[in-house]
């Protein structure tokens, strides 16, 4: 089994995060998914209606739009 990672932990992350999540996962669900959002400085969370844990596969095209402008900003 894999070690977990304390809220504590996740603080001290130097990366910028970006999640994509859906309102029906249930493996990550919704306000536990914004609850690891808000311990990793400058991360961002985006819902995609309609998603589950898979937003790249049950919602391909709101997935696209989600990532597109932020692989844009990376170059």
């Amino acid at each position: 089994m894999a070690p977990k990672i304390t809220h504590g932990q996740v603080a001290t992350f130097a990366a910028a995060a970006r999640g994509e999540s859906g309102p029906e996962d249930t493996l990550t669900p919704p306000e536990n998914a914004r609850e690891l959002a808000g311990a990793l400085s400058g991360s961002e969370l985006v819902t995609l209606p309609g998603a589950g844990h898979l937003p790249s596969i049950e919602s391909p095209d709101a997935f696209a739009e989600a990532v597109r402008p932020r692989l844009s900003r990376l170059g």
